[in-house]
């Protein structure tokens, strides 16, 4: 795919498969930098004629991290992150070495409590618990067991489990 911008102190700039190529761009007004053929916004971007600067996306992130438990080991273990703003999405997954814990360490720390449902496979629920939830606080993700008018109990990941899910949160 490819894109051609001019005006507002762009001269001619081509985007090519997320490159931008051929430019001529002047940075005092537009403020853009080019740097190697990327083009870098130096106050964040903003859209659709919006001026405010609190407006402005100005940050973007995507990497991976390694979940551990607080207790016990992992066999397997792996997950995802993208941060755009001030909004993380993670996925993970992990197969139980050795059960006990129940909470892993998050690679951006989070300011607001949010809780999604992880698919879990030969995990044990005590009597009366049904189901899963994992809950991001600060820089902890809890798993809980939850069931029908029965208060969040900690989950103790069962060795063998298979654990995989996504959640977003903001920071």
């Amino acid at each position: 795919m490819s894109l051609t911008l001019s005006g507002n102190g762009i001269t001619s700039a081509n985007i090519v498969d997320g490159t931008i190529t051929n430019t001529d761009i002047n940075s005092t007004s537009t403020g853009l930098d080019d740097v190697s053929g990327v083009a870098r916004a130096t106050s964040g971007l903003l859209f659709n004629g919006d001026t405010a600067a609190a407006n402005a996306l100005d940050d973007y992130e995507e990497g991976t991290w390694t979940p551990a438990p607080n207790s016990g080991s992992f066999s397997t273990s792996g997950g995802k992150y993208t941060k755009i703003g001030r909004v993380i999405h993670l996925s993970f997954d992990f197969i139980v070495g050795t059960g006990g814990g129940n909470n892993i360490a998050l690679p951006i720390t989070g300011a607001v409590t949010n809780a999604s449902t992880p698919y879990t496979h030969n995990q044990d629920f005590p009597a009366g618990r049904t189901y899963p939830t994992s809950v991001v606080a600060g820089s902890t993700m809890y798993f809980r067991t939850n069931g029908d008018n029965i208060a969040w109990s900690a989950m103790s990941f069962t060795a063998g489990a298979v654990i995989t899910g996504n959640i977003t949160y903001s920071i």
